[in-house]
């Protein structure tokens, strides 16, 4: 910041010869910029902010579907998507649960990922292959094929960086996670051996946290290595918010809240059959698909 310049004034002389005191100069106040506030860090949610377990039957049920409803979404204008493997279609939804449209997709759609073109990125099961779904005119387009030479089922859910620019892919049927560019390209490898990999997710510092339906349950991955967080087995969902990772656990039907750093557990939701489909929405609350009771329902995160 420029300081002020204080220019020295002397005394004059009066005509009639009497001096007189020179009028008194004071430099001029100059405004301070003001630094625009510090943005306060968003707060962060603790195992010891979990509201107590509640069973599934007790929770708001958003949607009822009639079909085998597994893998949800939520796209930038917040309409939900949810995909039903076996019945081969793609649901959109409103926020309140309403229907908006339905696609027909014979190739066991699962994960799913919306963009902000609103196209929809969907994992093919079927063809261990990622499709791009055009909503207005149902088209599904191949955008890559995973080599799968196991005979293992395919790929299961898939995710966003947290930066937009990439998709997050278990490679479920080959134990490997896979990275590529939203707009396709050659996949990178991030790691290998983790069991049968079902989803993933990024951490705010970059690390990415893997669900497995194999042991151990919740791997992170950074930098080329992975860890197993906590002692979980047979999960299908991880999905972190606010410093936690919310997981779905098919071996013991809850959800769960984990803490990354300690790898400690809270039960949220407890008597699900098939708890498969789980996001976090912007305000907060998530929302839990079950497959075999075919709905889709709403609960209340940790704080």
């Amino acid at each position: 910041m420029a300081g002020c310049l204080l220019t020295a004034c002397g005394g004059g002389t009066s005509p009639t010869g009497t001096a007189s005191p020179a009028p008194s100069r004071l430099p001029t106040a100059t405004a301070t910029p003001t630094a625009p506030p510090t943005p306060s860090p968003t707060p962060q949610a603790t195992l010891a902010g979990c509201p107590a377990p509640v069973a599934l039957g007790r929770l708001a049920v958003l949607h009822q579907f009639s079909t085998d409803a597994d893998d949800v979404a939520v796209d930038s204008a917040g309409n939900i998507w949810v995909s039903s493997p076996n019945a081969g279609r793609i649901d959109e939804l409103a926020a309140d649960g309403t229907s908006i449209a339905s696609f027909a997709d014979p190739n066991e759609p699962e994960g799913l990922v919306p963009m902000p073109d609103g196209d929809v990125v969907v994992a093919e099961q079927a063809l261990n292959r990622l499709d791009v779904l055009v909503p207005s005119t149902g088209v599904l387009t191949p955008l890559l094929t995973v080599p799968n030479s196991t005979g293992n089922v395919g790929v299961d859910d898939i995710a966003l960086s947290s930066d937009g620019a990439d998709i997050l892919v278990p490679d479920s049927p080959s134990g490997r996670l896979l990275e590529i560019p939203v707009g396709g390209g050659a996949p990178t490898v991030l790691a290998s051996g983790l069991g049968r990999p079902v989803d993933a997710g990024q951490l705010p510092d970059g690390a990415i946290v893997v669900a497995a339906e194999s042991n151990p349950g919740l791997v992170e991955v950074a930098g080329g290595a992975t860890q197993a967080v906590g002692s979980l087995t047979d999960l299908d969902e991880a999905i972190p918010d606010q410093g936690l990772v919310y997981v779905t656990d098919l071996g013991t039907d809850e959800v769960l809240a984990v803490d990354p750093a300690s790898g400690a557990s809270r039960v949220l939701v407890t008597g699900l059959p098939s708890p498969q489909g789980l996001v976090a929405l912007p305000d907060g609350s998530l929302l839990l698909v079950d497959s075999t009771r075919e709905v889709i329902v709403t609960l209340p995160p940790c704080a």
